[in-house]
């Protein structure tokens, strides 16, 4: 069905646009030129491994799905698979709706089936986040209004989602008709029924543009909230470390050091302020810390979304540093 952008709306649709993706791409140069306020350090060698922990930590999830942390891990992939796969048709909307194009792939079958189905996968992913945030209560989860902003808007995408694609369905019924060659999403499927194929068209343009309005907000909203980890995951697994786990990084001129450990963020190496960006707060790395097992004050997860608050304020003098 064709978006409900005909004349003005194509326009209007233009601007939010445009304005989102001005107001997304002045955070995030913010964010980059925080990064350089880090101290230098080489992450590129090993070229080809980096590219394979792409694969497989950053596709895969690698991590996500290991014990004791893969029941968890499950639903965080599911809504990480399904970003992928709603963000190709989320584009394509935007496409269609200003420019008239169509990405490829966006109106065959299979990738409907794909997209309904990681859409309800989502949707049950957030169900379950939510109800660990408020009923299990994790101890070293951080309960901040924030996360179930970030849940809520999830949530509403992926049922916008499913409404303008059942009411899509039910208002090209008609269309259709017995036409064996089309295989109905299995969710659109059974919906779009008990939509009436009078009103299939407006329900799809309300259900249509609030999921488009969504995107934009989001987009907005990101930047400057602990899940950037949707964007900041890809670079930050590609220069991580490929020295073997556990290994200490030696202290260069210790004998002449005057300080050590970090007073401030330029302290912090790029890469580590770029681990701040990626944190997910998920208390992992709390959990494994040695020094906190022991009753020491030192804790990862604090230390890290610390260094994150900190940057985000912006220091009042910047200095030039390359990555």
């Amino acid at each position: 069905m064709s978006p409900p952008t005909q004349g003005i709306w194509a326009i209007v649709l233009l601007v939010l646009t445009l304005g989102a993706a001005a107001v997304f791409g002045y955070r995030v140069w913010g964010l980059y030129r925080l990064l350089r306020l880090g101290r230098d350090e080489a992450r590129i060698d090993h070229p080809w491994q980096r590219l394979r922990d792409e694969l497989v930590v950053y596709l895969g999830q690698r991590k996500l799905l290991k014990r004791p942390y893969y029941l968890r891990g499950i639903g965080h992939a599911l809504i990480f698979w399904g970003f992928l796969v709603i963000t190709w048709g989320s584009a394509d909307l935007l496409l269609r709706g200003i420019l008239g194009w169509q990405l490829p792939f966006t109106e065959t079958t299979a990738y409907a089936w794909t997209l309904d189905i990681f859409a309800v996968a989502v949707l049950a992913s957030v169900v379950v986040a939510v109800f660990r945030r408020a009923v299990l209560r994790p101890p070293r989860m951080h309960r901040m209004p924030e996360g179930y902003v970030i849940l809520a808007l999830i949530g509403f995408l992926m049922l916008t989602l499913l409404v303008f694609e059942s009411a899509a369905e039910a208002a090209t019924r008609d269309e259709i008709g017995a036409h064996f060659q089309h295989i109905a999403p299995p969710v659109a499927g059974a919906f779009a029924p008990l939509i009436a194929t009078a009103a299939g068209p407006a329900i799809f343009a309300g259900a249509w543009w609030a999921h488009v309005v969504t995107i934009l907000a989001f987009a907005v909203y990101l930047p400057r909230t602990k899940h950037l980890h949707i964007v900041t995951t890809l670079p930050n697994v590609f220069f991580r470390s490929s020295r073997p786990r556990g290994a200490l990084q030696l202290i260069d001129d210790i004998e002449d050091k005057e300080t050590f450990g970090a007073a401030n963020i330029r302290d912090f190496s790029w890469k580590q302020l770029l681990d701040g960006y990626t944190c997910t707060e998920c208390g992992r790395c709390s959990d494994n810390c040695p020094a906190l097992a022991t009753g020491k004050t030192l804790d990862p997860q604090k230390t890290t979304c610390a260094a994150r608050s900190r940057s985000w304020k912006g220091p009042r003098h910047r200095k030039r540093s390359a990555l």
